[in-house]
């Protein structure tokens, strides 16, 4: 089953491990000329939902194929479990979880057929803010950039099967 993208009401910006306090929802994304993640982001800003393919020109006027983006924000569950985040992108992109590598995913975007994808299923505990982190490098010559982060519940077994021979049983 494909996951949906990850909704920003699940997700309050951050900068610094500080909120970033512009009342909106998302990541917070710094997009770096390069492919080091340093020096001054060419720009910054709340991504509502990271999903985007972007050909040769990159993010923004400056950027072109290769840079570097970083987005950072505090993650909170509706409820406590068992949840999947998953990485498709191009480049290499690395996923970080309460500062613990969790995905490290790489794409040559030869076509968009040939990304990179890497998933990790996380126990989330409701009211605790989780610390996330993604980091994108994106080569020079990419015909194109792209990035999906996915999230959604991840029940540990899936009895529904169990549970509907059971229950045919029951009715005979």
């Amino acid at each position: 089953a494909e996951l949906p993208v990850m909704k920003a009401i699940y997700v309050t910006p951050t900068s610094g491990g500080k909120a970033v306090n512009d009342m909106s929802q998302g990541l917070y994304g710094e997009y770096y000329s390069g492919t080091t993640l340093e020096g001054e982001p060419l720009l910054k800003r709340v991504d509502p939902r990271l999903d985007y393919f972007w050909f040769s020109a990159g993010p923004a006027a400056g950027l072109g194929s290769a840079f570097s983006a970083r987005w950072t924000g505090s993650l909170n569950v509706p409820a406590s479990g068992r949840y999947t985040l998953r990485v498709t992108n191009t480049g290499t992109a690395r996923l970080f979880l309460d500062d613990k590598e969790i995905v490290v995913s790489s794409g040559e975007a030869k076509s968009f057929d040939d990304m990179g994808a890497g998933e990790a299923a996380v126990e989330l505990e409701q009211g605790r803010s989780h610390n996330l982190r993604l980091e994108l490098v994106s080569k020079p010559g990419l015909r194109f950039t792209h990035i999906r982060l996915a999230f959604g519940p991840n029940p540990l077994v899936d009895n529904r099967f169990e549970r509907a021979v059971e229950m045919a049983r029951e009715a005979q």
